[in-house]
């Protein structure tokens, strides 16, 4: 497993793996975020980014490309992550949660942003 460990105030977050070595350094900056206030390593090692200061939870490639956003009125989010959801054994979804702190919810939703 990975885990992301965020620099307040300095929009960087570094991952490690359980050992607590160095795996990569991210930066906010490059990938055009205002301020990064959560990351969750996904399973497809990707990252998913509460932006507090932009407003907005997307997931990012380890180069600081977007890959998706979520397509709702976010104000000041404060963590994001993820969660498998099985309806069977051969069927499962992932399910991004968000705390959207400004508005006061827990939001849960689907890629498609049901």
């Amino acid at each position: 497993g990975q885990m992301g460990v965020v620099l307040p105030g300095q929009n960087r977050f570094y991952t490690m793996n359980v050992w607590r070595q160095l795996l990569g350094v991210f930066e906010g900056k490059s990938a055009e975020i205002g301020e990064i206030a959560h990351v969750t390593v996904l399973p497809n090692h990707n990252y998913l980014v509460a932006d507090s200061k932009s407003n907005k939870v997307a997931e990012y490639s380890p180069s600081g490309e977007q890959i998706w956003k979520a397509k709702l009125a976010l104000r000041h989010p404060v963590m994001a992550t993820f969660q498998i959801f099985s309806e069977s054994p051969t069927s499962q979804e992932e399910r991004i949660i968000i705390v959207d702190q400004g508005n006061q919810r827990v939001l849960e939703l689907d890629r498609s942003g049901r």
